[in-house]
């Protein structure tokens, strides 16, 4: 009994399998419309080229350096602030971040770092408990699109 299933499966693969009836994926692009050729996938000789996608320039925009320090400090530096990098007209900022100067990271805290509007806005503040010789630098940077 097993035999015969063997042999009845095997007799169907073949057929499936033959030439006049292929069991492949068609290798051609049908077309309607204007259009009237078939090409095949992948084949160099088509004509067809996809038609270019939009093209976009990406702008990085920085900052000014804004130096922190302790409240009071021997700088004269603030010790908290709002900074922004504002993206120029007629574009679109996609994206932000922030670079923060100091040997200890943990000296200057950033509170947000978000978009607001055009720009990319970085609020931060400089802890009390830090002796006022510390001081860190803060540069923000908004990526815009057009």
């Amino acid at each position: 009994m097993r035999k015969a299933i063997f042999v009845l499966a095997a007799s169907i693969a073949f057929l499936a399998c033959d030439s006049e009836h292929p069991t492949s994926p068609r290798t051609t692009v049908e077309s309607s419309g204007a259009m009237s050729s078939q090409s095949r996938i992948g084949d160099a000789s088509a004509s067809a080229k996809p038609a270019p996608g939009p093209t976009y320039t990406v702008t990085t925009v920085k900052s000014a350096v804004v130096n922190f320090g302790a409240s009071p400090n021997n700088f004269g530096y603030p010790s908290n602030g709002t900074i922004s990098a504002t993206c120029p007209a007629g574009t679109t900022l996609i994206s932000g971040g922030y670079y923060v100067g100091n040997y200890d990271d943990t000296v200057l805290h950033i509170v947000a770092s978000e978009p607001s509007g055009n720009a990319w806005t970085v609020k931060a503040i400089f802890p009390p408990s830090n002796p006022p010789y510390e001081a860190a630098s803060l540069l923000v940077t908004a990526v815009c699109i057009q």
